[in-house]
């Protein structure tokens, strides 16, 4: 599958990490208030071995204190590298140092990350089922149901019906494609 690069976050450095436990989403701020939110699963590799997994953080596994994800992960570090698997929607960000934040798209229905910023309106999402929708990507108007809708990354249309529920941006219609005519 074709990876694409993830410009917003070359160079920005990671400031925090944190887990929000009201949405379960692991919020990952860096500079100019860019955030990655992240409810699917993620490890973090370091010398290619997992030095961090999504459920470790509060864990103890046998040590003297739980697992601090905040000691593990690489606050401070610059992201030399960042993107996205098409297709499945997986994202791989790599820190000077060569940390590896990877994060795995797990659902055909739930979004598993989304990067906001930089800048309001300036965002990524990671939808069920691998879609990747940007800002500024070219809208579709659903011809059965008026709703807007967003094509995949590679900007085709597929066949087959996809849906994507949002409480706060666009989402594919569960229309056929054949019925996404209208541009927006």
């Amino acid at each position: 599958m074709p990876v694409v690069s993830l410009a917003q976050l070359q160079g920005k450095v990671l400031e925090s990490a944190r887990f929000d436990g009201e949405t379960e989403e692991w919020i990952f701020q860096f500079p100019s208030k860019t955030c990655l939110q992240v409810s699917a699963p993620w490890r973090l590799l370091v010398e290619g071995r997992i030095r961090l997994g999504w459920r470790d953080h509060g864990h103890r596994f046998g040590l003297p204190k739980p697992v601090d994800a905040s000691e593990r992960l690489p606050i401070g570090s610059s992201v030399t590298e960042a993107s996205i698997v098409d297709g499945t929607g997986d994202l791989s960000v790599v820190f000077a140092g060569g940390a590896v934040l990877e994060v795995f798209n797990d659902s055909c229905g739930y979004e598993g990350w989304t990067l906001n910023g930089p800048g309001a309106g300036s965002y990524v999402v990671a939808q069920g089922g691998g879609t990747i929708v940007r800002s500024g990507d070219r809208w579709l108007t659903c011809a059965c149901s008026g709703r807007r809708c967003a094509p995949p990354l590679n900007g085709q249309v597929v066949s087959r019906r996809v849906k994507w529920n949002s409480p706060t941006l666009p989402y594919w219609s569960s229309c056929p494609a054949e019925s996404l005519l209208k541009t927006a």
